[in-house]
Formats: structure tokens, sequence, C-alpha cells
């Protein structure tokens, strides 16, 4: 038995740090029109997989992981993948089967400019970078970031636009007797006991983990 995890998130604020040595500038007075201006917001994606059994946990261990890859290329329509050390490929998979667990790949969507983030190896926290990636998905382009997993590792994608229904579309007819797929609330999985409910609460997954089946269709 294999368990598809997809957790998903909208309408997040992204934060970025300031540059060091920039200068602060003083707030300027807010007018109306700059509050009634809407803040910017994304989304976040996370694809894992458990090996149920033997167990094995992480997207990359599950035996169908290059389909899985594949799907998630249809699903995101890029016209061309950089990788955060330069390497640039049509196909996903091959990225991502060659990639480290600190590296980024971005899907390039559209005609707007583009180029790699950097590894995270080389930042001290993820909102050091945010500028860049801000700039990216503002592009219209998807980022897609290596997590470490137990036993390979896991995909954790940020988005201007809300992917979701390409996602759940994407991976529906992956589900059967040997394939059940979950469609997860990240807010509700903030802990490690909670990420891997299928060790312990399979049958009764906690509020805000919910089974795709395959007559499940999008409210």
């Amino acid at each position: 038995m294999r368990i598809f995890k997809l957790f998903f998130e909208h309408d997040m604020v992204l934060e970025q740090l300031q540059n060091p040595g920039q200068t602060v500038k003083p707030p300027k007075t807010s007018s109306l029109e700059d509050f009634l201006k809407p803040v910017p917001t994304y989304s976040r994606f996370y694809l894992s997989g458990t090996v149920m059994g033997e167990p094995r946990f992480g997207l990359t261990a599950m035996p169908e992981v290059r389909e899985l890859c594949y799907a998630l290329q249809i699903a995101l329509d890029a016209k061309r993948y950089l990788r955060s050390d330069g390497a640039e490929n049509a196909d996903l998979w091959e990225l991502v089967r060659t990639a480290t667990t600190d590296q980024s790949i971005l899907a390039v969507r559209t005609d707007a400019f583009a180029c790699p983030l950097p590894s995270m190896s080389t930042r001290q926290s993820f909102r050091e970078q945010t500028g860049e990636l801000i700039e990216m998905l503002d592009g219209g382009h998807i980022a897609i970031y290596i997590e470490n997993a137990h036993h390979g590792a896991d995909l954790h994608l940020y988005s201007k636009a809300n992917i979701y229904p390409s996602l759940f579309q994407t991976y529906k007819p992956f589900i059967s007797d040997t394939f059940r797929f979950f469609s997860i609330i990240a807010k509700r999985s903030r802990s490690e006991r909670l990420f891997y409910f299928e060790t312990w609460s399979l049958q009764a997954p906690p509020h805000g983990f919910e089974e795709v089946f395959k007559g499940t269709t999008l409210g």
C-alpha cells in the first residue's frame, strides 16, 4: 500500500527580509488607497508519500515516483525547468532525480524574466531568498524545493496562482486498491505526528485530512 499526500495552503503572505546595509526609510503616511490595496498572497503545496509495510517515507521512495513527477509536469504546464545549480531540462523528473536535497527548481511557465533560484545551502534561512522568490512567482513561474525525507525527498511548491485543481485532477487517476490519495490542509499538520498520520490513524484520519476517491469532485 502506498499513501500519497498533497498538503495545501492558500492566501499566504511572503515576508521579505531587508537587505543587509539597506537604509531604512521612514514609513509613509498611509492613504485610504493604500489601506484598500490588496496584500499579495501566494499558495504553497507539499507532495509526500509513504510506502506502508516496509515502511519508507518520501515521495522519491515511492515505486511510481517517475510517473508522479511526470503528472506534476503536466499539472504545472511549464516550458522548461531551471535548477539552482544551473542545470536546465524540459523533463522535470531528470532534474529531480539528480538533485540534492538543498536545491530548488524553477518551473518556467511564461515569457517573463526567469532565473534559477538560489540553493538553500547558500542562505541562512528561507526568508533570505523571498525577494527572488516573489519576483519569480509574480512572473507566473512556480518554485519547487527539494526537501529532505527519511528515505528520499519530497517536493515543496510555491505559486502565485492556485494550482490545486490541476494537481487534484492530475493525481486522481493514480487511485487504486494499493494507492491512496489524501488532500490535507497544511495548517492542520503542524506536528511530525500529524504529518505522518498514516502510521497511527489511517482508518480515521484527523480533521482536515480528506481522502480522495475516484468519485470525489472538487466542491
